[in-house]
């Protein structure tokens, strides 16, 4: 299969797909479609690529909606770093309530985050207005309008322009996507639109192809020259009785003949042409194929791996930027020095339950876990005693001695 993109329009693109690349290839398909940056409107004809009609494109809603999702649920807390090098859970600061019971009168802590996320994976930016307080703590956190929010900067100072209203930075949650000017994320639709038309263009065509019976009907023959009255007659008989009688017994008069097609090869490469568009999408968002069910190169023993290697370099970014933005917008300077936000992905991180439990067993054995923190871990209630750290009686420190003085 051979995509080939052309630009010859501001914002106009051609697609061609085919079964090779060459200049001499005429089994070619050729679609055009036209990107939306600037509120473009396309013919009928045409496909038209904006940030609504990208998520008709099922790879791209489900990646949005994956993203989305996975760090809406993470578990979140704020914590202490001890003097003694130990942490403790903070419970009763006023940010916590709004990340994990209500963050605003209109949505829950889950509905919130996972709508922060999809703004800022499908226009760049995910934003929300910090209401505080007399004493400048924080009460809501109120979503702002992606498209009609914009940073701004002088370079060394920054506001937030909203519906002509200027906020200060200060009480504007940022949530970004990639940065090039190291204000404003870049939706990954400004990027990603030419992968985007061909997904969007191959779906339509598909939906034409199988809308037309999958396939082309074949070549009629008649011994005689048929005027173009009747050819039109003819055919229209011919595809009443063929759309009537699908699979039954066909009988032609006056020596005729029927001559089926077959599927030509560029139409029978839809699936390929699919599959590569749901890894198009897997690469712009950092996301195992599989994810995005598409399992052609999937096997047992790297699925596993695939799904660590999307925590790693996908999901522990963008916790990050989470992480990073509460400490600064939510915390007061002071608590800043020595509190902190903290998304959990360990549920992400974990094995299977053998696994886990083998795991905690080496963690009790060699005393760096006790049995309630296992369970702890586990969503297990705590036993009585198990806050005690074991020893293994046959392990005794280098060089010591027994009873005997040996």
């Amino acid at each position: 299969m051979a995509v080939r993109l052309d630009s010859k329009f501001p914002f106009l693109h051609r697609i061609t797909i085919g079964t090779g690349g060459g200049a001499g290839n005429t089994d070619m398909l050729t679609f055009d479609y036209w990107y939306d940056k600037e509120q473009y409107q396309t013919s009928g004809a045409g496909v038209q690529v904006t940030k609504s009609t990208a998520l008709k494109l099922a790879a791209y809603w489900r990646a949005v909606n994956l993203l989305s999702s996975q760090i809406g649920s993470f578990p979140i807390g704020l914590y202490k770093r001890l003097p003694s090098g130990d942490t403790e859970e903070i419970t009763d600061h006023s940010a916590i309530y709004l990340l994990k019971t209500r963050p605003n009168m209109a949505m829950n802590p889950l509905i919130w985050r996972e709508s922060m996320q999809a703004n800022a994976l499908v226009h760049g930016n995910g934003y929300s207005f910090i209401e505080r307080n007399g004493t400048g703590d924080p009460i809501a956190l109120v979503m702002m309008d992606s498209e009609k929010t914009e940073p701004r900067t002088n370079g060394r100072e920054l506001v937030y322009v909203s519906s002509s209203r200027t906020i200060d930075p200060y009480n504007v949650l940022h949530i970004p996507s990639l940065i090039l000017d190291g204000v404003e994320g870049k939706a990954i639709l400004d990027a990603a639109a030419e992968s985007m038309g061909v997904g969007l263009a191959m779906q339509k065509y598909t939906a034409n192809f199988w809308k037309n019976g999958a396939k082309q009907t074949g070549v009629l023959m008649h011994p005689l020259s048929l005027s173009d009255e009747a050819r039109s007659g003819l055919r229209k008989s011919f595809d009443k009785k063929m759309k009537d009688k699908d699979g039954g017994t066909m009988l032609l008069d006056e020596g005729m003949k029927y001559h089926p097609t077959s599927i030509p090869p560029v139409q029978a490469q839809l699936l390929d042409s699919e599959r590569f568009s749901v890894q198009e999408m897997a690469r712009w968002f950092g996301i195992p194929p599989h994810l995005l069910f598409e399992e052609s190169r999937s096997t047992f023993n790297n699925i596993a791996e695939q799904g660590m290697e999307f925590v790693r370099y996908t999901l522990t970014q963008w916790v990050s930027r989470w992480e990073a933005e509460l400490n600064i917008k939510l915390l007061t300077s002071d608590q800043a020095k020595d509190h902190f936000f903290k998304l959990n992905m360990d549920s992400l991180l974990r094995g299977d339950l053998k696994s886990r439990y083998e795991a905690y067993a080496l963690g009790i054995q060699n005393s760096f876990l006790s049995p309630n923190e296992a369970r702890r871990k586990e969503d297990l209630n705590s036993i009585p005693g198990g806050d005690i750290y074991a020893q293994q009686m046959n392990m005794q420190p280098l060089g010591k001695k027994d009873e005997d003085g040996e």
